[in-house]
């Protein structure tokens, strides 16, 4: 079915159908917050309600014009325009026309005679009403409503769940040809927001994530964009053009600056790739940090992964600036001092190897039987302790670890493990990928990658909560590295 464009002009409606009082609780961890020049109602309450006029101007209120159209290159977001006179601020409050489901507020708090705000998580093939609100208290809202469309291929995703998410969001990779990223409801298994981020038509989306800028930010086929909610592209930065060497694998941002993978080839004397690090600010590519100034591969431990040597598969950065980088084919991970300003950026902090003979070595020794072995998405707890999705090899179980360092003692003490259920033989041990990111409720959850699934564990009891699996409905389907949890701030 088309998109549907609601147009009303030079009239006021009566009062909205629907009042606040149902608006779910907002969720005190943001996740993904929307920083688009629109403003979020975190609360879910109407401007109208509690607040005096933010114009002084004494003459009625009325919407001039107001519309909302989809997107032409998308068929779950519409751009709405509004026109009010006299200019003040206003927000457009929307929902299911069935009633079911949450509220969504977008606000504008300029006061303009002209707004322009996108909507977005809407479900697919799906009618929906939407109220304009002005800020004039004395002024009554004008309702309208609008009706999303079918999902492409590249999004058209299928979601099996059991249990319940204490996630109220997902975003992951879509299997489907094409390199989109989408955001899904666990409770309805309804996409709710879908963008190709993949310069072609046959990229593949390796890694995406949420930034603390409230944005979307991916890795495709060696090259790295980063979009709003509403559609906006942000970044784009491509070989050749912005970066040198090949990017791979994953890309993350902190405090306005990216940091990506890189691998390069270097001679020791024969050729050997290895990793490091880009740090991309606002006005590019800023500084990078090299493995191999800091290790040299010795060729006679090549083996099983040929030249491949360091394999770097997971960055991320906490508030301060310090990196941790998870290297694969070593099984250990290093934490660099990764401010730019800083004059000891690059300095290695500490190694931690999971494996005693791995050539990366260590600053700390792992208790025996607690050793992990081609670990992913390698991050700091609120806690302080590591986090690891130890994938293990042969048959061994693959399990999230949470990690205890001690610097002073030089000891890595193991203190959870939290086990992939399922059987060993098929989704009992996850070979490649994967990641174990936390609900906002603090619960883990694994990403068995080969499998597209995920598990919840409860952090408490180590008990499984909710499973979830995604597919593509039209084409087969590839891997899916991470499920990464969102808290919905009915943006």
């Amino acid at each position: 079915m088309a998109g549907f464009t609601w147009l009303a002009v030079v009239g006021c409606s009566g009062p909205a159908a629907d009042d606040a009082d149902d608006v779910t609780p907002t969720s005190t961890h943001s996740a993904l917050a929307a920083h688009t020049g629109e403003v979020d109602d975190h609360t879910g309450g109407a401007l109208h309600t509690g607040r005096p006029p933010e114009h002084t101007d004494t003459r009625p209120t009325v919407i001039t014009s107001a519309s909302c159209a989809l997107q032409p290159d998308n068929s779950l977001r519409f751009d709405c325009h509004v026109e009010v006179d006299p200019p003040q601020a206003l927000e457009i409050r929307y929902r299911k026309a069935d009633g079911s489901g949450v509220e969504r507020v977008r606000r504008s708090e300029t006061a303009a005679g002209v707004h322009d705000l996108t909507l977005w998580y809407l479900a697919p093939e799906t009618d929906y009403t939407f109220t304009v609100v002005p800020s004039d208290v004395e002024a009554q809202p004008f309702d309208g409503a609008i009706r999303t469309n079918t999902l492409p291929l590249v999004a058209d995703v299928e979601v099996t769940t059991t249990g319940t998410s204490t996630s109220e969001l997902y975003l992951t990779t879509s299997p489907c040809p094409g390199g989109a990223a989408v955001v899904w409801d666990p409770a309805t298994a309804e996409v709710l927001w879908y963008q190709r981020l993949g310069f072609a038509a046959g990229a593949f989306l390796e890694g995406v994530s949420a930034t603390d800028d409230g944005t979307i930010i991916g890795l495709a086929n060696g090259a790295v964009r980063e979009v709003s909610l509403a559609g906006a592209t942000l970044r784009d930065l491509r070989a050749g053009i912005d970066f040198p060497d090949r990017v791979h694998h994953d890309v993350f941002k902190r405090n306005g600056l990216i940091y990506v993978l890189f691998q390069e080839t270097i001679q020791v004397p024969e050729d050997v790739m290895i990793d490091g690090f880009y740090v991309f600010d606002s006005l590019g590519l800023s500084w990078e940090w090299r493995l191999a100034d800091f290790v040299t591969p010795d060729p006679a431990n090549f083996g099983a992964f040929g030249n491949d040597w360091s394999h770097a598969n997971s960055v991320w950065a906490d508030d301060t600036g310090d990196v941790l980088v998870s290297f694969r084919h070593l099984s250990g991970v290093v934490k660099v001092e990764g401010d730019p300003l800083d004059p000891a950026f690059g300095q290695v902090l500490w190694r931690l190897a999971g494996e005693e003979d791995s050539e990366l070595g260590s600053d700390f020794v792992v208790a025996a039987g607690e050793s992990f072995e081609r670990q992913h998405n390698a991050f700091v707890l609120p806690t302080g302790q590591l986090s690891l999705f130890d994938n293990r090899i042969g048959l061994s179980r693959s399990r999230v670890l949470e990690v205890s360092l001690d610097p002073t003692a030089g000891t890595a003490t193991v203190d959870r493990t939290f086990d992939m259920p399922g059987d060993i033989n098929i989704d009992g041990h996850c070979d490649f990928q994967g990641s174990a990111w936390r609900t906002p409720a603090g619960n883990p959850v694994a990403t068995c990658a080969p499998f597209r699934k995920a598990t919840e564990f409860d952090a408490a009891s180590g008990d499984v909560l909710w499973t979830g699996e995604i597919d593509c409905r039209g084409a087969p389907g590839s891997y899916v590295p991470r499920f990464v949890p969102l808290s919905d701030d009915r943006p």
